[in-house]
């Protein structure tokens, strides 16, 4: 039996190294998008200034995030969200790491507007129809 290390992976954009992370959760609820959070252990550094937390912060905020889950038979299952959520989690009055929290990219499709279905009409109808409606 593999670690669970080995079983899954976090990449986040714009961090070359490998993420260390605990108390991951993947929630999705039936015909939802997914969520998830984790606590980010982004430096091996036992203190913590706030100037560098801060920096993490505004870096992550919107990146993108993959989960890699293999199975011991190899089989790779990839999930991607966005971060929508980072604060700072402390022990004993000292820095820790980092709560993420996101959710899937699919949410972005409940900001977009709803399709339209043009029936009988030409793309120069459509497009002439479309401009005068949105201006």
């Amino acid at each position: 039996m593999t670690k669970f290390s080995e079983q899954v992976h976090i990449h986040i954009n714009a961090f070359d190294k490998r993420v260390i992370h605990s108390d991951l959760r993947l929630e999705q609820k039936m015909l939802n998008h997914h969520h998830f959070s984790f606590m980010w252990h982004y430096t091996a550094s036992t203190v913590i200034k706030p100037e560098e937390q801060f920096k993490q912060i505004q870096k992550f905020d919107g990146s993108e995030v993959i989960f890699t889950f293999k199975s011991v038979g190899g089989t790779k299952l990839m999930s991607k969200g966005i971060i929508t959520s980072t604060i700072t989690q402390y022990k004993s009055g000292s820095p820790v790491g980092l709560l993420v929290e996101g959710v899937s990219h699919t949410e972005v499709l409940n900001d977009m507007r709803i399709n339209r279905i043009f029936k009988n009409q030409t793309l120069q109808e459509i497009a002439q129809d479309i401009f005068f409606r949105e201006g």
